[in-house]
């Protein structure tokens, strides 16, 4: 009953309609109409009068984006910016804990800006990070989630490859988005996302060598529970 509930939940906040077409912003980011782009994204969650504490609403932006036209590979992402202060908040990238498993348990059930009740409705998290700060969840790697591809050649074979998946959706993450590239950029996940996080922090700093988009990561905080320890490492 649960997941068929957050399934119906979905439906009507996220701004495409499964039945029909996934909603790839890829194009209208590349042609530069971003304010196009920003106004197909915006969430419907003014349909379930859902306000912070602060009684403010809570604006998120979610759709797919391209990352091989080859195989028709998209990842699907989910933002939401800041509560409080969103014109200044730094930026979260919240890496999954379990590759394969969509973020919407993240979102809905640790961290996200809203929850279920006990009557399995839609309401406010108390304790979210979305209050002082601006969320980013991604499905990754390619068909985990909500992420999708035409073409099995698409899958990632290796974490490398899922990494460098993250960094060109947040390439267009931030060409969208252009006011976030200024902001400190952190990366945060439990369990096995200790171990992925390192590398993805690698990969950006690899990439943004040899790239027209370099984005600095200011600091991560990721726990591996296998080894039975926790790490926190912040660059200042």
């Amino acid at each position: 009953m649960v997941p068929s509930r957050i399934f119906g939940i979905l439906i009507t906040l996220l701004p495409f309609t499964f039945a029909v077409e996934e909603l790839i912003l890829t194009p209208l980011i590349r042609e530069g109409n971003l304010d196009k782009a920003k106004e197909m994204a915006i969430n419907n969650i003014n349909l379930y009068n859902i306000k912070s504490s602060l009684n403010k609403p809570i604006t998120s932006y979610s759709g797919y984006l391209t990352i091989n036209e080859a195989y028709n590979s998209n990842l699907f992402f989910w933002l939401f910016p800041a509560i409080e202060n969103p014109d200044t908040s730094s930026v979260i990238l919240v890496v999954n804990s379990i590759p394969g498993i969509s973020l919407m348990q993240g979102i809905f059930l640790e961290n996200g800006p809203f929850t279920l009740d006990e009557n399995l409705e839609l309401k406010e998290q108390n304790y979210t990070w979305a209050k002082t700060h601006t969320l980013i969840y991604i499905d990754s790697p390619v068909g985990s989630g909500f992420s999708f591809t035409d073409n099995q050649e698409g899958w990632a074979s290796s974490s490398q490859e899922m990494n460098e998946q993250v960094y060109e959706a947040m390439k267009q993450i931030y060409t969208l988005f252009p006011e976030y590239q200024s902001r400190d950029l952190y990366f945060s996940g439990t369990s096995y996302a200790g171990r992925v996080i390192p590398k993805m922090v690698l990969t950006f700093e690899e990439k943004g060598r040899s790239d027209d988009f370099q984005k600095e990561v200011s600091g991560v905080n990721g726990s591996e529970q296998v080894r039975g320890g926790n790490a926190t490492n912040t660059k200042n």
